[in-house]
């Protein structure tokens, strides 16, 4: 396959008019899209979106009938935009042309109008879904002379200690450690939520509601209850098996890919715009579910 580089980014909230199909699946951001298209119609959109954007629009839950015909994208519909990484176009004897992509699900979108060309490809014009990404609320509690005093809430590390002096040992003194990259990720360390437990707890003294109400909306704890539930379920696995994202974003998008869900589950999961409300829906569902 002919592979393409680089990254297609979409603003949140702008509209553009892209290719799009109709699938009987519902696309999740960050999975992975194989597919291997027969179908004239469907050739010439893709063929158009490699050789433009490098991006069409998939709308999930659509009938085989509705595949080709296209009644399964109308207005409201919901989707996902997908990059196009890979492809190749081979011609074939018996069956024609055959037309294989892989793909990457990016953005969420809704479908506002779509239109037919005179070849049969669907244009269809999108808005594309936002992520909401809540701040801390007690950073509007304290004045910027009171607050440059106070001890900030830092990430916590991804890597627990134990991990890192193993792969000191491993790697030999020369080694960069994989410690120097701690930072850049979200981590369910317990000593370090018990520091941020205690700092939150401080600072919600002066606020209006209680510190329980922050501890619900917690993008870190909610990702270390879904962490432990998920250790608990799986804990026949072995270790490199058992290894979850630590974004809240990614977290709660790579649960609705996985879990073993309703199409109609998967769907509320993918109209919410803010991961602090899919996860508390996800905990929801590993709570009820039947083991």
């Amino acid at each position: 396959m002919e592979e393409l580089t680089g990254r297609v980014l979409v603003e949140e909230e702008s509209v553009l008019e892209v290719s799009c199909v109709g699938v009987g699946f519902l696309l999740v951001p960050g999975q992975t899209l194989p597919m291997t298209l027969f179908h004239p119609v469907f050739q010439t959109a893709i063929r158009r979106s490699v050789l433009g954007n490098r991006v069409f629009g998939v709308v999930g839950g659509v009938s085989g009938a509705e595949e080709v015909s296209g009644r399964g994208v109308s207005r409201g519909s919901l989707g996902t935009l997908a990059e196009i990484y890979e492809w190749q176009e081979e011609e074939e004897q018996r069956e024609g042309r055959n037309f294989s992509l892989k793909a990457k699900g990016r953005d969420r979108f809704n479908v506002l109008e779509v239109r037919r060309q005179a070849d049969g490809n669907l244009l269809a014009k999108i808005r594309i879904r936002p992520e909401i990404i809540l701040s801390n609320p007690l950073l509007s509690v304290f004045s910027q002379s009171i607050s440059r005093f106070l001890q900030p809430i830092k990430p916590i590390p991804a890597i627990q200690p134990t991990e890192v002096q193993e792969s000191k040992e491993e790697s030999g003194p020369d080694v960069e450690s994989p410690s120097q990259n701690l930072e850049e990720n979200i981590v369910c360390d317990t000593s370090v939520i018990r520091s941020a437990s205690h700092l939150r707890r401080y600072y919600s003294r002066v606020s209006s509601w209680p510190e329980w109400v922050y501890d619900a909306y917690d993008p870190v704890l909610l990702v270390g209850q879904i962490h432990q539930k998920l250790h608990q379920d799986l804990g026949r696995l072995s270790h490199s098996q058992k290894h979850f994202p630590s974004d809240p974003t990614e977290l709660s998008f790579w649960l609705a890919q996985n879990l073993t869900l309703d199409d109609s589950v998967r769907r509320n999961i993918l109209r919410m715009d803010s991961p602090i409300m899919r996860l508390k829906y996800q905990i929801q569902l590993l709570q009820n579910a039947v083991t």
